[in-house]
């Protein structure tokens, strides 16, 4: 993910993020990545035309606009998807 505006986003709001991005601080890095998704997803959900009701119906819509650009598959795929996919270990455990 270097050079795609990653470190930029994420420094605007945690100040150093050299640690974050090394791997460390294990829960600032969870709230980082999910903070971040949560406003990448927001534009998709908010369509007024919007049908998703399901993850299915997201993971969809985001299929269908990560085949028009290569800068939206890179995101989708390297930071949307592992966030759904850490949030549903994070709770599933006990």
């Amino acid at each position: 993910m270097e050079d795609s505006g990653l470190k930029e986003i994420l420094s605007t709001t945690f100040g150093s993020i050299e640690k974050i991005l090394q791997g460390k601080k294990y829960a600032q890095n969870v709230r980082a990545v999910r903070m971040l998704t949560e406003e990448l997803v927001r534009p998709v959900l908010e369509k007024e035309n919007s049908d998703i009701a399901s993850t299915d119906d997201l993971e969809n819509a985001l299929d269908e606009l990560s085949a028009r650009s290569r800068t939206t598959k890179l995101w989708v795929y390297n930071i949307i998807k592992p966030t759904f996919l850490m949030m549903r270990f994070c709770r599933s455990s006990p």
